[in-house]
């Protein structure tokens, strides 16, 4: 995601189907250090000032479902490496996307990883909710 909002996408996605190693290396460099770098300060943020960042975390999440919708009519504007990337797209029902498109819209995969999408962090958070915090570093 973050590759396609720098205009990166297509030129990383022939990087690897070319295996051009050297930029791959850098992009691989660059997500571990992001990573590493997005957790701390998110951390310090968060021991700052909790109810805030979590408001503003759920609104970032909120506002990414749009992307993460399964059933997209997508425009695409052609890239420099030839690899089309999507202007802009239209959501669509589940009937509506197998009409327009003739794919199949595979809606018991989608539901069924839906419902472990939203089933495994509450289930995380009741395992979790009678450990005490470790202290130490980061914490």
């Amino acid at each position: 995601y973050v590759l396609l909002l720098l205009g990166q996408y297509a030129y990383v996605l022939h990087a690897l189907s070319t295996w051009q190693w050297r930029p791959l290396l850098f992009v691989s460099l660059g997500c571990v250090l992001g990573i590493l770098a997005s957790a701390r300060a998110i951390a310090f943020l968060l021991r700052r000032y909790h109810d805030p960042v979590l408001v503003f975390l759920a609104g970032g999440l909120l506002g990414a479902l749009h992307r993460l919708w399964p059933w997209q009519q997508a425009m695409y504007v052609q890239g420099a490496v030839g690899v089309g990337a999507p202007l802009m797209s239209r959501l669509l029902t589940p009937m509506g996307f197998q009409a327009l498109l003739e794919q199949d819209a595979q809606v018991l995969p989608v539901l069924f990883f839906m419902g472990v999408g939203f089933t495994f962090p509450l289930t995380l958070a009741r395992w979790t909710a009678g450990q005490q915090p470790r202290e130490g570093k980061g914490a």
